[in-house]
């Protein structure tokens, strides 16, 4: 099973481990445009605010933390297609300014 999941924050981020853990043979892909995946979006006014400096204090697991778990999270990429039709979406990736289509069985959208 080729999972894709669209957006990599608390939502997206749960849903693949959880995939992961209950068919551990599947394909799990994480999309996201940020610069950082799992992280405490809910905690970023007390950021803001001045409670802590470290905004890493935010950050729940790394990309790595999630590569030994066998799902692959690609940051700074962009979801700009879906293609129901064909289970396929259109991803540029926004460092490299290049842009591919990747197929899935299941598609997850946790923007």
């Amino acid at each position: 099973m080729n999972i894709v999941i669209i957006g990599g924050v608390a939502a997206g981020a749960k849903a693949a481990a959880k995939i992961k853990r209950l068919l551990p043979d599947s394909s799990v892909k994480i999309f996201t445009d940020d610069t950082h995946v799992s992280y405490s979006s809910c905690g970023l006014p007390y950021y803001i605010e001045g409670n802590f400096e470290d905004y890493r204090q935010l950050l729940v697991r790394s990309p790595e933390d999630f590569e030994e778990q066998g799902i692959k999270v690609y940051l700074r990429h962009k979801v700009t297609r879906i293609m129901p039709k064909y289970n396929q979406i259109l991803v540029e990736d926004l460092e490299n300014k290049t842009a591919k289509i990747t197929d899935y069985n299941k598609l997850i959208i946790s923007t």
